[in-house]
């Protein structure tokens, strides 16, 4: 049985920290994570990637940036808003590691572009926003957990014109 006022020097030597670039206490949740990505998002430099001043990039009224990836509910949603941005954390396929201590976790951030235009303009479109909102999350101010491999997906149809994903691995250790 763990007690919070324990120490078991044993147990702590054993845990590996070869992802952790928090602090050792600390746990990074999946919101957390999504709230840093939304917010490098709106960043300046995707707004002018994306052809727009700051402020109507990041108007509450009409966003371009959503938390979540559309799961049948629009929410604003719609070929009038593009380019537009979708942000989404996901718990990774690989085995957690997990012991009475704290574990490591793998969980994988997609960011989905959505475009409108012809194929060309659609493919340069949204490869300048997910290049800039990559760089925006790997240089966040924010303290982030370890950043693994990026991966920017395949152009392809989408339901309010052409839609591309980059995902990001994101890896955490944790402890109790």
């Amino acid at each position: 049985m763990f007690h919070p006022n324990s120490f078991n020097q044993a147990a702590f030597s054993n845990i590996s920290w070869r992802y952790s670039t928090a602090l050792p206490t600390s746990i990074f949740g999946m919101r957390r994570l999504r709230a840093a990505a939304v917010q490098a998002c709106g960043a300046e430099s995707v707004a002018t990637a994306a052809g727009f001043s700051l402020a109507s990039w990041t108007d509450p009224a009409a966003p371009h940036v959503f938390p979540g990836i559309a799961d049948g509910l629009i929410r604003g949603r719609n070929r009038g808003r593009l380019p537009f941005v979708e942000v989404a954390v996901s718990l990774g396929s690989g085995a957690q590691v997990v012991a009475e201590q704290g574990g490591d976790l793998a969980q994988t951030l997609t960011i989905r572009c959505h475009a409108g235009g012809g194929l060309l303009e659609a493919d340069s479109q949204t490869m300048q926003i997910l290049s800039a909102c990559m760089r925006e999350t790997r240089s966040s101010p924010t303290q982030l957990p370890e950043l693994g491999p990026c991966r920017m997906g395949e152009l392809v149809q989408g339901p309010w014109g052409h839609r591309r994903d980059a995902t990001l691995t994101v890896y955490q250790t944790y402890y109790r």
